[in-house]
């Protein structure tokens, strides 16, 4: 039984799910038993669902001792501590041959309740959406990290970037670590598309952030602070943040602060296709990152970026070629790519057909598939 646990909690269902959740899919198509953990939510995220629709088990962690375990408190408090701290240990040990594979956002997760993994005889793999100096963890945090990382089966990076990050972060080589490729969103899909122009008034910059809207990973105080820079407020620019998160009224008020007139907010947009018909330039300031799916989807869709640099998204931009690569995620980093962009915009449209071939070499016609048949190796 495959066993796909997510260490999430800070939004309900984020693009480093996709990854799991559509490799547990094919997994339940060639008849593998599947079970699911995360974290739970008011509403039931609708990946989830469709999970259980194809046959799924899917459970969430317990937020709080149920019942039978509150009256175990009351009796003896140390045997209901026991219980509650092997709470995990005690379902996955209740399952059929359980071959564990852990997602976690970051290596700043809480591990607690998984750590047990690295000293017993459940074979278990971890999924690293992303890394950074930003999200190490502390020294009190590392003995459990590094426990796991090394134990486990496989470690799986999303970026050689990430890899190599937290590999320095420890000191040491994984010889267990491996580098496979995010799914890109309707990614059959957008590969057979043709690329379409933007409908972009020529010689403007419609400029387009599609992430979480969390400023300690995706940066974008830094774009409206680039934006807020004289030169621009001069040009005909234009900025539409997609997405929700937990600093929407930071990035609101920062806006407004600013005296930004022309930077909106879009809120969570499915369409993936609509947000690239009005926009020439995708731009993403990340000071942390694994590697963006949004860049990969807006290459398929004929689209050059502005990134940073700092985390797996320059492995797939070519500075200067397919898109424009910040050195930092800093305001004088981010203004001069984006000046680049802006002294070559009349190209953007030649330089997105570019980044659509490139982006179909390098990725994987089903990288979900071929995660899947990758876990049935390693846990064979």
């Amino acid at each position: 039984m495959f066993v796909f646990i997510s260490t999430m909690t800070l939004v309900p269902w984020g693009g480093s799910e996709r990854l799991w959740h559509e490799a547990a899919k094919h997994l339940l198509a060639q008849g593998a038993a599947v079970q699911t953990q995360t974290a739970p939510w008011p509403c039931v995220p609708r990946p989830l669902e469709d999970l259980a629709i194809n046959g799924a088990v899917v459970t969430f962690r317990a937020s709080r001792a149920p019942f039978a375990l509150r009256i175990l408190r009351r009796l003896s408090s140390a045997a209901y501590r026991r219980k509650w701290e092997n709470r995990t240990r005690d379902w996955i040990s209740s399952l059929p041959s359980p071959r564990v594979i852990i997602s976690c956002g970051s290596l700043l997760d809480d591990f607690s309740q998984l750590v047990y993994l690295s000293e017993g005889r459940t074979p278990y793999a971890i999924i690293v959406q992303a890394a950074g100096p930003e999200i190490w963890p502390y020294d009190s945090q590392l003995g459990v990290v590094c426990k796991l990382l090394v134990n486990a089966r496989r470690v799986f990076f999303v970026s050689q970037h990430n890899l190599e990050d937290v590999q320095q972060c420890l000191g040491m080589e994984l010889p267990n670590a491996e580098v496979i490729w995010n799914p890109v969103n309707r990614g059959s899909t957008l590969r057979a598309m043709n690329i379409t122009l933007p409908h972009v008034p020529e010689g403007s910059l419609r400029l387009a952030c599609v992430a979480r809207l969390d400023v300690h990973a995706k940066g974008q105080d830094v774009l409206l602070k680039t934006l807020a820079l004289k030169k621009w407020e001069a040009r005909d620019v234009s900025l539409t943040l997609f997405g929700e998160g937990p600093h929407r009224q930071v990035l609101h008020n920062l806006a407004r602060y600013l005296g930004l007139e022309r930077v909106s907010f879009a809120g969570q947009v499915d369409d993936i296709l609509l947000v690239w018909d009005r926009h020439n330039l995708g731009v993403f300031a990340s000071r942390y990152e694994g590697l963006s799916l949004a860049i990969m989807e807006a290459m398929m869709l004929g689209r050059p970026n502005v990134v940073t640099r700092a985390c797996g998204n320059s492995e797939v931009v070519e500075d200067n070629q397919t898109g424009f690569i910040a050195n930092a995620a800093t305001v004088e980093a981010f203004d001069e790519a984006l000046e680049r962009a802006w002294q070559r915009r009349t190209e953007l449209s030649s330089m997105g057909v570019l980044a659509a071939r490139r982006i179909r070499e390098l990725t994987p016609e089903d990288a979900c598939l071929e995660f899947a048949e990758r876990l049935l190796v390693v846990f064979s």
